[in-house]
């Protein structure tokens, strides 16, 4: 077994701030020292440090707000107590011979919003909620400048921005009794708290001496609310003799200004700081009928064991609650409540009635079948008017019944002998990249090993058939994820603790691969690599007329289309301007675009569209319809920004490494003549594995931990969530420049979902590459295979050959 290297292991209460430093060698000691002690000052909220290493003369105002002495600062600083900092790193201008530069730090807080939006009652509430509470990250970048022999701080607004603003713009209602300051409120020419026919509401709140005296609210508002939550109107409070606070409430500057008379309901003034509510105080009026219209029957909705993402999954029926208003139903008006639900091919069904509980009016739709993925709604009616319409997304994704689920094993790690260090996971990549997002994305320690890519299959092979240093788990491309999956060198996830459960966001062609011949599943990704066709804008317009994706994917719909519009380029440029750089740029849409598997009833097939892909690609050579570029070779490279190559096929990937970087020319996006993949990494855990807690820990932080995958889609990965990516293809935010504009998101999110993998096997790497090797005889005309009938007669021999079949 592999002789495991690990580091010790802290334990014990952290302090209030943890440096651990990961910089370049080029960085600046001094400047990283200044960065360290800065970080330092931030947690420990020492102002002298931060003004007196700030650039002179620089923005410091925000640091003022932690010497102030406000009455947040109590629960500040159990925030901060159990905040601590990692320094990643630095940029390599931070030397002292050059004028600046930046560090990264990342602040590591509990998630103090979620405690305040529990409501704490007490400080001591507060600090047991905040030692329970998730981790946050805050990530700042704090600029170093070198003057007048010493390194500063360039950017203190900024960093006080970041990290003190939001601690101090939340709720701290706890730290303060407010209430006890108010010793008493006044509603002036009311009859004893009540209006009647009034336009004008008034209340006087007499303060203590100690509350006006400190100053602290010197910028106060209130509101004035009819019922629990609409807000009818917003003013200045003004403060009055004998340490009063008045608050008057005029209909014409309200939204009420509809009516004459502000009209008969439940009001309350609350006084606020611009962030938490301080003072409350109600007045009421006698119930009618009249000044209820039919929408204000209900004060809220919300849907009804939504799922965490905010949506449905798998469901066959969706329902929304009407929190409806007592003083409504109190009022002595008729009401009559119906609804319709609609899904995305139109209305499912109308004039359904609610059921009830208390004041709450249930509206469910139900089904005979799971609904398919897809937008639903449910409009609400009351006495004939709508008043109510919601939306909510319903995913139809992966089934755990569809799988073959053992028995979910709770795992457990391999432990040092006493005083020894702590035994690491070892972990097998094929790229540097993985080893990346295992530092980004993982605390836990590991090992690892990084093979040549050329020879990391072989060495895996090796490793895990002799035992002998074996990985724990390792990562394995498309190309080989099925003969993985189906060796007993792998075991599945339930062994090590992950139910099928915690997979359902991910799309099911992601699982085809990795499923073994008794359905069981064994490999999870993180990554979806569906394929479209990226095209040059410019040259669809010059040589087909236009360029907006909703019109070039015509030229693309099919591969006759496509093998069309390589002879139209062809025949416009006078042979100047091709399709594609080369015939591989096809390969992965016409080989993973496949939905028939090549092995059937346990004989090799060649299913007909294989057959027509000897002929399409023929058309291409003999006709010169391409510039015979290799793929990711120089010249392949050059036609990217030339404008002489129309196409490039792939996923965004390959957009963002290379055609991202082409400046000045806009790509577009189209869907192509088929739903395909290209690429992709696999996590696997192999039989020897004795580190089964970790193998889980990093499965999860990679492939299904949210903040994770929120990280990996900013950086331009379409990571494999279902919710994440039909989030992403609807959001303006993802639009590319580089596309022009375009989001594709929304492309790649419904081509991953449309892809069923059902044409996949165990033995696809080794007779993908014996189709293709046959399919370049036929096109050089090597040896006998001058036919396309001659060229599948010896595939089929030379699989048979091989053993596969």
């Amino acid at each position: 077994m592999f002789r495991r290297v690990g580091k010790k292991i802290l334990s014990g209460f952290m302090a209030i701030i943890m440096v651990a430093s990961v910089t370049s060698c080029s960085v600046d000691k001094g400047a990283m020292d200044l960065v360290e002690l800065y970080a330092n000052a931030l947690v420990t909220r020492d102002a002298v440090t931060l003004i007196s290493y700030s650039v002179p003369g620089s923005d410091t105002t925000g640091y003022n707000i932690c010497c102030a002495g406000i009455y947040k600062d109590i629960a500040v600083d159990e925030v901060l107590r159990r905040t601590t900092v990692k320094v990643r790193g630095g940029s390599s201008r931070a030397k002292e011979k050059d004028i600046n530069g930046s560090v990264t730090c990342v602040f590591h807080m509990p998630d103090y919003k979620s405690v305040l939006s529990s409501s704490p009652e007490s400080v001591e509430q507060f600090v047991s909620m905040l030692d329970a509470a998730p981790e946050t990250e805050v990530e700042v970048n704090i600029g170093v400048v070198f003057q007048n022999g010493r390194w500063y701080v360039s950017n203190p607004k900024e960093i006080s921005d970041a990290i003190y603003a939001p601690l101090y713009d939340d709720t701290y209602g706890f730290v303060m009794k407010f209430e006890d300051e108010v010793l008493g409120v006044e509603w002036v020419g009311s009859d004893n708290g009540d209006y009647v026919d009034a336009s004008n509401m008034t209340a006087v709140f007499s303060m203590s001496e100690e509350f006006v005296s400190t100053g602290v609210f010197g910028d106060l508002h209130f509101s004035l609310l009819r019922g629990e939550d609409v807000v009818a109107c917003r003013g200045d409070v003004t403060m009055g003799d004998d340490n009063t606070l008045i608050c008057s409430a005029e209909i014409t500057e309200s939204d009420l200004g509809e009516y004459e008379v502000f009209p008969q309901d439940d009001y309350t003034i609350v006084i606020d700081d611009g962030v938490e509510n301080l003072f409350m105080a109600e007045t009421s009026q006698t119930l009618t009928d009249a000044y209820f219209p039919d929408n204000s029957i209900y004060t809220l909705n919300y849907w009804l064991n939504e799922d965490v993402y905010g949506g449905y999954y798998n469901v066959d029926s969706f329902a929304t609650v009407l929190a409806l208003d007592p003083l409504y139903l109190n009022c002595g008006k008729e009401y009559d409540l119906t609804y319709s639900a609609w899904g995305p091919g139109g209305m499912l069904e109308d004039g359904l009635v609610p059921e009830y509980d208390g004041n709450n009016a249930i509206l469910e739709y139900d089904s005979d079948v799971q609904l398919p993925t897809g937008s639903y709604s449910i409009v609400a009616f009351n006495n004939g008017t709508q008043i109510m319409s919601a939306t909510i997304d319903i995913i139809d994704n992966l089934d755990p019944s569809n799988y073959t689920e053992l028995d979910v094993v709770s795992p457990s790690d391999a432990q040092a002998p006493e005083g020894q260090t702590p035994y690491k996971i070892l972990v097998y990549s094929n790229g540097r990249s993985n080893i990346d997002l295992l530092n980004n994305y993982t605390d836990v320690a590991f090992d690892y090993v990084t093979p040549s890519l050329n020879l990391y299959e072989h060495d895996l092979d090796m490793v895990l058939a002799s035992g002998e240093n074996a990985p724990d788990i390792f990562f394995c491309d498309s190309s080989y994820v099925s003969k993985y999956a189906n060796s007993e060198l792998t075991i599945p996830v339930n062994d090590i603790g992950i139910s099928y459960s915690e997979l359902r966001y991910m799309y099911p062609y992601t699982f085809t691969m990795p499923t073994d011949q008794d359905n069981v599943i064994k490999g999870v990704t993180w990554q979806i690599t569906p394929g479209g066709v990226f095209y040059n804008r410019s040259v669809a317009q010059d040589y087909l007329g236009l360029s907006e994706p909703q019109y070039v994917q015509s030229f693309f719909a099919t591969w006759d289309d496509v093998l069309n519009t390589a002879r139209t380029l062809d025949e416009a440029s006078g042979g100047t301007v091709k399709l594609v750089a080369g015939l591989s740029e096809l390969e992965s849409a016409y080989i993973n675009g496949r939905t028939d598997p090549w092995i059937v009833d346990g004989d090799i097939t060649l299913p007909d569209y294989m057959y027509d892909y000897l002929g399409f690609m023929n058309a291409l050579k003999t006709e010169e319809l391409t510039f015979g570029a290799g793929r990711w070779g120089s010249e392949w490279t050059s036609h990217i920004s030339d404008g002489k190559v129309l196409s490039y096929w792939g996923s965004l990937w390959l957009g963002e490494y290379f055609l991202s970087n082409s400046y000045g020319t806009k790509f577009g996006l189209v869907d192509g003549p088929t739903d395909y993949f290209e690429g992709g990494n696999w996590i696997f855990v192999s039989s020897y594995c004795d580190m089964g807690v970790s193998a889980a820990e990093i499965i999860r932080d990679l492939t299904m931990k949210q903040s994770t995958l929120l990280d990996m889609v900013d950086n331009g990965t379409l990571v494999n969530n279902t919710i994440i990516m039909n989030a992403c293809a609807s959001d303006p935010q993802y639009a590319e420049d580089w596309l022009d504009g375009q989001n594709p998101y929304s492309i790649f999110a419904a081509k991953a979902l449309a892809m069923t993998g059902e044409g996949m096997g165990a033995y696809d790497n080794e007779i993908n590459a014996e189709f293709l090797s046959v399919v370049d005889d036929y096109l050089t005309g090597i040896g006998i295979v001058r036919t396309e009938e001659l060229a599948s007669e010896r595939f089929l021999e030379n699989i048979r050959e091989a053993g596969i079949v």
